[in-house]
């Protein structure tokens, strides 16, 4: 009998490889206490991460499958004992998120390809090869064409132009005029949840401190923000309510404002899927179908219930398309083209210290910094202008060593993992 491991980052059947029936394998899922250990994790991300692993076990034991469920120092060592166990015919194992990761579980199994993304990484290479520049608007015309996005029989792009960003440029002021959506739809803790955030809070490494700056201290241990008010989906259901609620009430205006930042206001018109998209409770096609559905529908007329939903505008659903289909694919492909050495990318040679106002809002008195780090700790998010334009920006003008910046992000976002982050702290920021 096979064995089919499931990692943390592909817990859905939308994104994870599973045997064909329920008794065809066993379903291997691991928690590491060393990964739990690596960083000061922000508590939401724990819980996401905890709990969303668990929801999945316990939907895949629903269904008949035989789901091995174990807590192991690393996710090596779990499949070590699950296989001194279970003697497995062989361990399947899709490609994993980080590179680390990869390297340590590659040798202990049959590797498959990566289901999360839109792009093999193989693909990617193929695309990069004997290139001088990788321009990310570059890659994603090539994309819509190669997927058939928005493109019209000829491969030419729908409404006349690839890009529409200079029509999504509306600042503050405009947003105040225009007003404010709901916050997105947040999910009541059960009791798989509510057991997490439990154990969560009391995790912590008290001696924790990242190499040349202070680490996290309000709680005084090595995790950082609370448990409190987590209101994150954590299963697929909830996870394409989610989305449902995104394209209902904020897709629309969501390009125009997409760059605006308003003090005080996390969220604004921002989809707030990227956590539930990270480990796997969405895939990215579905996401685009059902935008590009709801734009569709909008301009052919709507009628019956729909006439209570906004039409979504071209420019808007453009800019979403290439969020998704572009710059998340576009990263991840260069993460793994320039792994392993990425880590110690430092183009400017910085070496300073992570101020410890990363850690606490309170110790600056700068009001955007303040804002943005505030969000972080208390939602384990902010959005793409805040972590580009406030938080890395501030970062490299005062010749903060790019790896502890890197080592932050990852460490407060909810959605972060090494894919992701490490690309656009040393690539972009």
């Amino acid at each position: 009998m096979e064995t089919w491991f499931i990692g943390p980052w592909e817990l859905s059947r939308a994104t994870a490889h599973l045997p064909p029936s329920p008794r065809a394998g066993r379903v291997l899922l691991v928690e590491s206490t060393d990964k739990g250990d690596a960083l000061p994790w922000h508590r939401w991300k724990l819980v996401l991460v905890l709990s969303a692993l668990r929801h999945f076990a316990a939907e895949l034991r629903a269904e008949g499958y035989q789901v091995d469920h174990r807590v192991a120092a690393s996710y090596a060592d779990g499949i070590r004992a699950h296989v001194a166990e279970f003697r497995p015919d062989r361990v399947l194992i899709q490609e994993p998120a980080e590179w680390g990761i990869a390297q340590s579980l590659g040798p202990l199994g049959t590797v498959l390809e990566d289901r999360r993304f839109l792009t093999p990484r193989a693909l990617f290479r193929e695309w990069a090869a004997g290139r001088k520049l990788f321009r990310m608007e570059d890659f994603y015309r090539w994309q819509r064409k190669r997927l058939g996005i928005l493109v019209d029989a000829d491969g030419r792009p729908e409404g006349g132009a690839w890009n529409l960003d200079r029509e999504n440029r509306q600042g503050a002021r405009a947003l105040r005029k225009h007003g404010l959506p709901a916050p997105p739809r947040s999910f009541e803790p059960d009791a798989i949840t509510t057991r997490v955030m439990r154990l969560v809070s009391k995790m912590g490494t008290p001696a924790y401190r990242l190499p040349g700056g202070a680490g996290p201290g309000r709680e005084g241990n090595g995790h950082w923000g609370s448990v409190d008010g987590f209101n994150l989906p954590v299963t697929r259901a909830q996870a394409l309510a989610a989305l449902e609620d995104f394209l209902d009430h904020r897709l629309a205006d969501f390009g125009p404002y997409e760059d605006a930042m308003l003090a005080g206001e996390t969220y604004l018109y921002h989809s707030r899927l990227s956590a539930a998209m990270n480990v796997g409770l969405l895939h990215p096609r579905e996401m685009i179908d059902a935008a590009i559905a709801r734009w569709r529908r909008g301009e052919a007329g709507a009628g019956g219930a729909l006439e209570t939903v906004r039409r979504v505008p071209y420019p808007s659903l453009e800019g979403f398309v290439r969020q998704i289909v572009g710059w998340r694919e576009y990263i991840n492909g260069i993460y793994w083209l320039r792994m392993p050495g990425y880590r110690g990318s430092n183009y400017f040679g910085h070496s300073g210290a992570l101020p410890a106002f990363y850690w606490d809002p309170a110790k600056t008195e700068l009001a955007c910094l303040k804002d943005a780090v505030t969000m972080v700790r208390d939602n384990a998010y902010a959005h793409h202008i805040h972590r580009l334009m406030v938080l890395a920006n501030f970062a490299n003008l005062t010749g903060v060593d790019p790896l502890r910046l890197s080592e932050w992000f990852w460490a407060g976002f909810a959605d972060a993992m090494e894919w992701v982050e490490l690309p656009n702290v040393v690539g972009m920021a």
